[in-house]
């Protein structure tokens, strides 16, 4: 997390503007925020029997089954009842979770530095926002995304505006999710969606595996046809559903911006990358 007094991130002029909770005593270009809105697309939550990290969803109880997907925004600390049909899940014991949301994440975002930095045009000041929606992806390249029908925005274009006012109307900017082994598509991209295992999710309940597809919801093969992120945890203590249970999902933002600066002299915010929500599902 970026280091602040108050609500201030603390910044210097210069290559390496900012530190982080991370690391406090050694100066960066990039540090994670809770962001003011975090928008995303969800086509399936579910919980399921088994495994589901193939892309095999057969055994799946849903919570959300959306093929045009449900946007939905979060805003830290705020709670709200899920506008989706009425579902029913059969008593049992179900020890994975799966996650099929939308690629594409957005971003909307405020934000005031210790002082002056550089955004998009001549401007300058400590008050900052985002001005530019997009997209970009998360390998900061410009690439032609066949399954969101838009070319993402080179890396170095600012995507922030900052000035010496505070009434700033900050818009939604977006970040695809191209890939997830490789920091360039050229570097190729890997078999079954790219598939990653992340290991246990800090503070979570279990271990994900993370995977691309496309939008016929088949393991994506490019950069380019990567249209969903398919999120599969193996639960530590399977969820336990009976006739009486409800259900609760806390989606944790913070750190779920990366504030990124140019890490050049100019001082200069370029944008705000989307990083991944922390997802857990509560059946009581």
């Amino acid at each position: 997390m970026c280091i602040k007094v108050g609500d201030v991130i603390t910044t210097v002029s210069g290559e390496t503007p900012v530190k982080d909770s991370g690391a406090p005593t050694t100066a960066t270009d990039q540090c994670g925020d809770t962001p003011d809105t975090y928008r995303i697309v969800f086509y399936k939550l579910a919980i399921c029997t088994t495994d589901t990290k193939t892309n095999d969803l057969s055994s799946c109880q849903y919570i959300i089954n959306s093929a045009a997907g449900k946007t939905i925004d979060i805003e830290y600390p705020a709670s709200q009842v899920l506008d989706i049909p009425e579902f029913s899940i059969d008593p049992g014991t179900y020890p994975y979770m799966v996650a099929v949301i939308g690629s594409r994440l957005g971003i909307k975002h405020a934000w005031e530095t210790s002082s002056n930095t550089g955004g998009a045009g001549d401007g300058e000041g400590k008050f900052c926002w985002t001005s530019n929606a997009g997209t970009t992806a998360y390998t900061n390249e410009a690439f032609t995304s066949s399954a969101h029908g838009v070319t993402t925005i080179d890396d170095g274009i600012a995507m922030a505006t900052c000035g010496d006012e505070s009434d700033s109307a900050p818009v939604f900017t977006y970040e695809i999710i191209n890939i997830l082994t490789e920091a360039e598509c050229d570097n190729g991209f890997g078999a079954n969606g790219d598939t990653e295992n992340f290991g246990a999710v800090p503070g979570g309940n279990g271990s994900a595996t993370i995977a691309l597809l496309d939008t016929a919801n088949a393991f994506a093969t490019e950069c380019a046809n990567s249209h969903k992120i398919l999120w599969t945890t193996l639960l530590t203590t399977p969820h336990v559903v009976t006739e009486d249970s409800t259900f609760e999902l806390k989606m944790r933002t913070q750190g779920a911006v990366s504030m990124d600066f140019s890490g050049s002299d100019d001082n200069e915010f370029i944008k705000t990358g989307a990083d991944p929500i922390q997802l857990n599902l509560y059946v009581n």
